[in-house]
């Protein structure tokens, strides 16, 4: 897929997005198309039989559609890990009364005024707010109604504690948390529109900087 920005850190933010998004949407497609074809094949079964549909579905087309479904749960899950349906807001990014292209974007991060803030993956330029870790995401500044910043307490599974089951033989992985920072703004045409979800963060240094651009009355209580 090409990459229509060219500043580097939201250049990098959409080539690490796009990295397995053929693969992930290849085997989603693919377990989707097995179920539909084994769904057709019992409609056109039932043409030549007395049997009900399940029936038909259970005993002619077991294989295609249990397959089907396990390539879709697969992909769910690749979906949710790899965070693939970010490229959908990279090539379209969600903005609120005012639309930009990644061109516009891109000659806004660009400008020497901008700053980039790793760990939130967010630039703030002097006209726009620039979310890149939940999809592209370009706010005005002066069109940001209301802010939530909240923190919420996430579980994964720690690679570096392994255990294995004396009876299964399985090897399984402690789980531990962490804390992640999601910045939500509402603009004044009543989108919502997430910023930013990172972890590990607190949204201090993007709070200090939206009340002094956008005043304390935009935040929540």
């Amino acid at each position: 897929m090409k990459i229509r920005y060219q500043n580097e850190h939201l250049r990098k933010r959409v080539k690490d997005d796009t990295l397995l998004f053929p693969e992930t949407m290849g085997i989603t497609l693919f377990g989707l198309a097995l179920v539909i074809i084994s769904i057709v094949n019992t409609c056109l079964d039932m043409s030549f039989s007395d049997e009900g549909f399940f029936r038909i579905l259970s005993e002619k087309h077991p294989l295609s559609l249990g397959f089907g479904i396990t390539l879709l749960i697969m992909g769910g899950i690749f979906i949710r890990l790899t965070r693939s349906l970010n490229v959908l807001k990279h090539l379209r990014p969600a903005c609120g009364s005012v639309s930009f292209t990644p061109e516009e974007i891109d000659r806004e991060a660009d400008l020497p005024e901008s700053v980039w803030y790793p760990g939130y993956d967010i630039y703030v330029t002097p006209r726009l707010i620039i979310g890149t870790n939940r999809g592209m995401t370009a706010v005005e500044l002066d069109d940001i109604q209301r802010v939530r910043i909240r923190e919420k307490r996430r579980t994964e599974s720690d690679r570096t504690k392994s255990r294995v089951s004396l009876v299964t033989g399985r090897k399984t992985y402690r789980q531990k948390e962490y804390t992640s920072c999601i910045i939500t703004v509402w603009t004044k045409n009543g989108r919502r529109l997430t910023l930013c979800d990172s972890r590990s963060l607190s949204g201090e240094v993007i709070m200090n900087i939206l009340k002094e651009r956008c005043g304390s009355e935009v935040f929540e209580d």
